[in-house]
């Protein structure tokens, strides 16, 4: 029941148990009313507006003017239209359901979304902007939040979705938001939407929606013929439909384990440009999806014949280069050194090749995006310095040439990591490497303050002594640190204060350098180890995905391996088997994943425990509830019998 009320109120009350549910606040209330399901309720008031509330979630839906107070409101008996009289003479019929989307009110969303309403994606005729765009555009991050059913990434007129609008206001929360709600019930459509807007969202660094999106996307399907048979290796089948019929089996033999089948849309998340950015820009957090590992495991057993080769023609170069330079030490009789000029010539011509892909690369990628990876940036340096030295080793010898010949030596062998960081056994090891590096390069400014510094003091402490002799003074003070200089030459003895000086300055420099500065560098080294440890089976996915990354750059756009198709999965349904079965059961996690899988899967233990004891409690909580209603009933009949059997009593005594 509901009432209208001169004190500006408009009340609910449940009849049954003669409570009040709720009461809104407006003005002198005139008519009240009800539609049939009772789902919506209207109301008229001396404002000249007429107010359509939803009774389930107490929010106000629709806010109709009229020309003046409206003394009356009824809907229709299915409810589709709102009839409304007032005191301008006027009786005026509404549609709720079409309902113009700049009249709807903002905090209407829940209650729009949990009837499911058509209302959510109606554009205005005006603008073409659907109230799910104005609720992004104009409404706070918590009016987004904890929407109670899905939502649908539809473009507006500008072919902008909600998503894009939050994008551009910069809002992580409404990002988040808005990716939750299209997740809640899983659909085909905000799955594109989301999947082309994630090159945004990682530039701006939204990694958790990324993630979040990805965790969404591989949804389970049943596209095997049996339920257990052999397998070794995941299985990937690309199919044009949506593929309901069986794809996946196998033979019965021998190692049978039960299986499971997933479905990833490859459409948008397959086009070259958004694919090449996530495999290159995903978070660490994002290669620990599911989904994520499954497609970089895809794309590398698709890419892998041409990595190999590509590695394989790298490694004919260094080979060619190298021996070119050995043959060159024969004697220029000899048939060794006559052959040198062929093998240079040989390593030119596929250093060059190279030099062709990495041109591609640079001109498809972009100068600033290509030269932002280390590995790039060292690639270019190698090629570089490697052709300059086989031209003008063969055409025009330069005086001091074997310095450039070594160095392009070193920098080749050196490049041997870039071209082998995709294979599993070393793609840790060489990340490993580069994350020292990387950690220690503060380490090492700080090195050097002390290795310049002390060469100063030297130098005005020994000036005689030619080892301290301008630039000469560095190298010797660092030679210092591994007892390659030699001590006598801190000795002074003509000055026993400047000897004694020079020796504490040596002892000094020892302990600081030597002790603290060493056992620092072992701790900086320790964490980068355990860091990499922590994470290794995603870095080698990480791995991976980036030598998947250089490789499709050099695809066309209409390579059958961009096509938007369906990907079909088939795995172990163990979570244990199947995250052996992506390992290839020979990673070894590292201490802190180990203890912090242990702790985790302790956890889920014990919470599945407690939910079962709490079940327990709760079943016998209800049994002995259900049992004391019975005894309680049982009493009440009882009492009421005694009570029929004394009434019965005193009227047979009053009769006497």
């Amino acid at each position: 029941m509901a009432t209208g009320d001169y004190a500006n109120k408009t009340t609910i009350y449940d009849v049954k148990s003669k409570t009040k549910v709720h009461e809104f606040i407006h003005d002198y209330v005139y008519s009240v009313s009800f539609s049939n399901d009772g789902r919506l309720l209207a109301t008229g008031d001396e404002a000249m507006k007429t107010t359509v509330y939803d009774v389930k979630s107490k929010t106000k839906i629709h806010e109709f003017i009229n020309n003046g107070s409206v003394s009356s409101v009824s809907f229709s008996n299915d409810g589709s239209f709102l009839a409304t009289g007032d005191d301008a003479n006027k009786t005026t019929i509404y549609m709720p359901q079409l309902a113009h989307p700049d009249e709807i009110l903002l905090s209407s969303l829940k209650a729009l979304t949990s009837q499911k309403s058509t209302l959510l994606y109606r554009p205005c005729p005006n603008t073409q902007t659907t109230f799910l765009h104005r609720c992004v555009k104009d409404g706070d991050a918590n009016l987004l939040k904890n929407i109670p059913h899905s939502i649908v990434m539809k473009p507006n007129s500008n072919n902008q979705t909600p998503l894009d609008i939050a994008i551009q206001q910069k809002s992580h929360q409404k990002c988040l938001s808005l990716a939750t709600a299209c997740f809640i019930t899983p659909n085909d459509y905000s799955h594109d939407a989301l999947v082309a807007s994630i090159p945004k969202l990682i530039q701006l660094k939204y990694h958790d929606v990324v993630e979040y999106i990805f965790q969404n996307i591989m949804v389970k399907t049943n596209t095997n013929e049996l339920e257990r048979f052999e397998l070794r290796k995941p299985q990937f089948i690309k199919t044009s439909e949506y593929g309901a019929e069986k794809l996946f089996t196998g033979t019965t033999k021998s190692n049978i384990v039960e299986v499971q089948t997933y479905r990833i849309i490859l459409e948008s998340l397959f086009e070259k440009k958004t694919l090449i950015n996530i495999l290159e820009n995903a978070s660490l957090k994002t290669f620990e999806t599911k989904a994520m590992q499954y497609i970089v495991t895809y794309l590398w057993q698709q890419l892998l014949p041409y990595y190999f080769i590509q590695a394989m023609l790298y490694l004919l170069a260094v080979f060619c280069f190298t021996f070119g330079h050995f043959c060159e030490l024969f004697e220029p009789t000899t048939i060794w050194y006559q052959m040198y000029s062929y093998f240079l010539f040989v390593s030119g011509i596929l250093v060059t090749i190279f030099v062709i892909f990495e041109c591609r690369h640079l001109l498809r990628r972009g100068l600033r995006k290509h030269f932002k990876s280390g590995w790039n940036c060292y690639e270019v340096l190698t090629y570089a310095t490697s052709l300059a030295s086989v031209a003008l080793k063969l055409v025009y010898p330069l005086p001091q040439q074997e310095i450039l010949d070594a160095t392009a030596l070193i920098l080749l062998w050196i490049g041997i990591f870039n071209k082998i960081r995709g294979f599993e056994n070393f793609s840790v090891l060489i990340t490993t490497f580069t994350q020292i590096l990387s950690d220690i390069q503060y380490f090492m400014i700080m090195l050097l303050v002390l290795i310049c510094a002390f060469a100063m003091a030297f130098k005005l402490l020994v000036r005689a002594e030619d080892i301290f002799d301008n630039v000469v003074a560095i190298e010797s003070t660092y030679n210092l640190m591994f007892g390659m200089t030699d001590l006598d030459v801190f000795v002074d003895y003509d000055n026993n204060a400047i000897s004694t000086a020079a020796r504490v300055f040596v002892a000094f420099f020892l302990f600081l350098v030597v002790i603290v500065m060493l056992n620092m560098l072992i701790a900086i080294m320790a964490d980068s180890f355990d860091n990499v440890q922590e994470n290794l089976k995603i870095q080698s996915f990480r791995a991976k995905a980036r030598v998947c990354a250089d490789l499709l750059i050099d695809f066309s756009e209409r390579h059958p391996l961009f096509k938007q198709e369906y990907l079909h999965i088939c795995t172990i349904k163990d979570e244990a088997g199947e995250s052996a079965l992506m390992s290839n059961q020979s990673q070894w996690e590292g201490r802190l994943k180990a203890v912090k899988r242990e702790i985790k899967e302790s956890n889920a233990i014990m919470k599945a425990e407690m939910k079962a004891e709490m079940n327990e409690m709760k079943a016998e909580m209800k049994a002995g509830i259900k049992e004391s209603n019975a005894k309680m009933n049982e009493m009440d009949a009882r009492m009421n019998k005694i009570e029929a059997n004394i009434e019965k009593i005193l009227e047979a005594v009053l009769k006497k």
